[in-house]
């Protein structure tokens, strides 16, 4: 029950931190731009560390599951945050590579945006 309670918190803290770095760009004052930027950039090292995976998603299956993958995510068989909630929002059927894909170029250009604010008005 308690794990049940945790892991819904770590997965709707997961949807939070997605929206913002989706929308931060727009709205996180010019003088903290620099934190949203380096948010971004350790997102993009915590998924290209050892498990290829966010540690919010590890987290979130280890507390519904009891197991911490420790391979790779695609050779294990990783649970995946993204690609269910992409799929189901927008109707569509995107495989793990393209989810992946579409993911890195959301964050990147997030990241780009917020870049070009904090340049252009900072």
């Amino acid at each position: 029950m308690i794990n049940e309670i945790m892991a819904d918190t770590v997965k709707y803290l997961h949807l939070l931190l997605i929206l913002y770095v989706l929308t931060g760009y727009s709205y996180t004052p010019i003088h903290l731009m620099k934190y949203y930027l380096l948010f971004i950039i350790i997102i993009f090292l915590d998924w290209n560390d050892w498990d290829e995976q966010c540690t919010l998603t590890g987290l979130e299956y280890y507390l519904r599951q009891g197991v911490w993958i420790a391979k790779p995510a695609e050779e294990a068989g990783a649970p995946e945050f993204f690609r269910p909630w992409i799929n189901k929002i927008f109707n569509t059927n995107l495989n793990r590579n393209e989810a992946s894909r579409l993911n890195n170029f959301l964050f990147m250009a997030s990241f780009l945006i917020g870049f070009l604010r904090m340049v252009w008005f900072g």
